[in-house]
């Protein structure tokens, strides 16, 4: 995901991958199953909406996306549908180096 920041390739996929590998914890309630379901799953770029209802929102480009993803702080909020607890994560921005460094080697 933070490379596709640096980039600003706004494509939704990438975050719904990293969603969907996430760890996420068992929800409180007990009548949520603790599977995610994409149908209930809402992801807004900024201001943007761009993932509900199971499938890119309607409206969504990769154009408005990478607009936010130009800016020099990008919110990307995450709604789970799996009840009101909140998370939040911080990061840096990654430097043209840093990325090239790890895009180029090989284990």
């Amino acid at each position: 995901v933070k490379t596709a920041l640096f980039a600003s390739d706004a494509n939704v996929g990438r975050l719904l991958m990293a969603i969907g590998k996430a760890q996420v914890p068992e929800p409180a309630d007990p009548a949520l199953s603790a599977r995610l379901d994409p149908d209930r799953i809402d992801v807004r770029i900024g201001d943007v909406l761009a993932f509900a209802g199971g499938g890119v929102a309607a409206g969504y480009t990769e154009e408005r996306g990478a607009a936010v993803f130009a800016r020099d702080e990008i919110l990307i909020e995450v709604a789970l549908g799996r009840g009101e607890a909140v998370f939040e994560v911080y990061t840096s921005d990654l430097s043209h180096d840093y990325v090239s460094i790890n895009a180029d080697y090989r284990s």
